[in-house]
């Protein structure tokens, strides 16, 4: 897992022999067994910055924690933000334990006689014992590589240990937390035996699938840009039957790059085999000035944020099947305002495309109403039209599609 976190020491006391993280009573004082060493340098240097430093007893241990005041997690639709920021001990990074577990459903208990903790979901049982590496899962005695700590009240649990334990993966990017049944692991480095596959689908823009030795491989590249150095920033990444989930933004380049085109790319690494990736990403915000109903679903004239420029706009197509949040299709008419994710558009003026979800932001309170008498109908293959009149009066009639 690939992790980048500028790191600042913790300055709260390391506390190694506690249950307190897990016992439903008042927490009792807890013994000093860390300590500064004074004979020790009091600062570390990351990145050239000069930040505080704690030592335990043991002068190669030192604990850091990421100054991320932050961090977001999601874990099959569900996501929220931790309370507690994840912790970075001699290169390895540890995660809150009761937080994480709770978090995804699983119900944690602390035994006070045999300083334990039972996790429980559905038909799994776990036992954790906090002063040593041992676990049980199935009746079974486990060791974690390493040993959970246990830091200002609260346990804290290795990334091999959260997958051991609870069987789940974590990926982080820039602070975001990925918790999947799978190991997703956003690939920075050249991968062998894939080089010439990615050749082949780098100038392709879309999302490409290889499975080779046990893992899928997923290449994501979007629309040519005229500069260099785009990034992706994910906010989302979930596996579930075999469907890979992601939801990212591209990040421009924080210096003007060299005027060059190119198709910004990113390889994912998946421990499970993927068929088939979805794009939750809802790119394009806009309001209806313009729609038509028909056999097959609804036709969507949006308008972006400047109404008088054509380039701005977006034509949707939405289909009898498009998901629509917090909505439904009887909020579609002219004023209402609408999210659109979608994968591909063409490159016309206006763009056109086929919105993968819609999202309605809000739809207008006050619309006209009409009260007549059929005076004619007309039908053909995909619309059936029909002229209303309320008076004598031809200019009054109103034909309704």
């Amino acid at each position: 897992m690939k992790r980048t976190a500028f790191l600042i020491v913790m300055s709260a006391m390391l506390l190694l022999n506690t249950g307190a993280a897990f016992a439903g009573i008042e927490p009792k004082e807890l013994p000093e067994t860390a300590s500064v060493d004074e004979s020790l340098p009091s600062r570390m240097l990351y990145e050239g910055i000069a930040i505080p430093a704690l030592y335990g007893e043991d002068a190669n241990l030192s604990v850091l924690i990421s100054n991320k005041p932050e961090y977001n997690w999601s874990s099959e639709g569900k996501s929220g933000k931790l309370e507690n920021s994840p912790i970075c001990e001699k290169g390895s990074m540890y995660f809150p334990l009761r937080e994480i577990a709770e978090n995804i459903g699983f119900t944690v208990e602390w035994n006070e006689s045999d300083r334990s903790v039972d996790i429980c979901k559905e038909e799994f049982t776990a036992k954790m014992y906090i002063d040593n590496k041992n676990f049980e899962t199935g009746g079974d005695l486990k060791n974690f590589d390493a040993g959970p700590l246990v830091i200002d009240g609260k346990t804290f649990l290795s990334e091999s240990g959260m997958e051991k334990l609870l069987g789940i993966f974590i990926t982080d990017q820039n602070g975001d937390l990925f918790l999947n049944n799978c190991d997703v692991e956003i690939v920075k480095n050249p991968v062998a035996g894939i080089e010439d596959w990615i050749s082949e689908n780098r100038e392709t823009v879309g999302r490409h699938i290889k499975r080779m030795d046990g893992f899928s491989y997923v290449l994501i590249v979007e629309e040519e840009k005229t500069t260099g150095g785009y990034t992706f920033d994910f906010s989302n990444l979930e596996v579930e039957g075999g469907i890979l989930r992601i939801e990212y933004d591209l990040n421009p380049p924080n210096e003007p790059a060299i005027q060059v085109l190119t198709k910004p790319f990113s390889l994912l690494k998946i421990s499970n085999e993927i068929y088939q990736v979805k794009v939750d990403r809802f790119g394009y915000t806009g309001t209806i000035s313009d729609l038509k109903f028909g056999e097959h679903g609804a036709t969507l004239y949006l308008e972006g944020e400047n109404p008088y420029e054509r380039f701005d706009d977006l034509v949707v197509m939405a289909g009898i099947d498009t998901e629509i949040e917090d909505g439904t299709s009887m909020d579609f008419k002219i004023g209402t305002v609408l999210d659109v994710q979608y994968s591909f558009s063409t490159r016309s003026i206006p763009a056109q495309t086929t919105a993968e979800k819609i999202r309605v932001i809000s739809a207008p309170d006050i619309f006209s109403t009409y009260k007549g008498s059929v005076k004619e109908t007309v039908e053909d293959e995909n619309t059936f039209s029909v002229r209303l009149a309320k008076d004598s009066n031809f200019a009054n009639d109103l034909i309704v599609h």
